[in-house]
Parts: C-alpha cells; structure tokens; sequence
C-alpha cells in the first residue's frame, strides 16, 4: 500500500489505528514469550548445577 496517494484524512487515521492495534497484540505475545522464556530459564537452572 503506498500512503501517500492516500488523500483521505479519515482513511489515514483508519489506518493508524489499526496498525496500533496490531503493534499492541504484537506487543502483548512478546511479553508472553519473554516470560516464559524467563520460566524456562528458572526451571534450568537447578538442572545445571
């Protein structure tokens, strides 16, 4: 999509907003991922030893 033939200024705003929400849900699996990664490093670490 190239934004700028986009001349409408409710379609550009449209637009931003879905794209935040993408960006948030994307946002929220990687604090998912980051913390389960952070509990299998826990549950490693005794192995380790």
């Amino acid at each position: 999509m190239d934004i700028s033939t986009i001349t409408d200024v409710d379609k550009l705003k449209a637009l931003a907003y879905d794209t935040l929400q993408v960006l948030e849900a994307q946002q929220n699996n990687l604090r998912i991922i980051q913390q389960r990664i952070a509990e299998l490093q826990q549950q490693e670490a005794p192995k380790k030893k």
